[in-house]
């Protein structure tokens, strides 16, 4: 089986995707502040059918599971159709909201 590996060797069977626009904790590690928007920042999150790509291009890299965070995912209003969408491809599916 194929397997995702970076330019060190280090292999990568699972993936965190973050699919909400902003986590809504304030862990130490991410976020100690809690999120700040920057004025001006016109930046958008991905939308349902890029994350399904993803999801595709991922599994077909050789990652075998991958976990949907972002503070509380299950709150995105599309989260059923991004879970039906990811599940055609061949990849365990995880939903870890922290």
């Amino acid at each position: 089986m194929k397997e995702l590996t970076d330019t060190f060797g280090r292999k990568f069977p699972y993936i965190r995707l973050s699919i909400t626009d902003v986590c809504n904790y304030r862990c130490t590690y991410c976020l100690p502040q809690g999120y700040k928007k920057t004025p001006g920042d016109i930046r958008s999150f991905m939308s349902g059918e890029e994350i399904s790509r993803l999801a595709k291009a991922l599994s077909e890299l050789g990652v075998c599971k991958i976990r949907l965070t972002g503070g509380e995912p299950t709150v995105r209003k599309d989260f059923f159709d991004i879970l039906k969408d990811m599940k055609q491809f061949k990849y365990s599916q995880s939903n870890n909201d922290h």
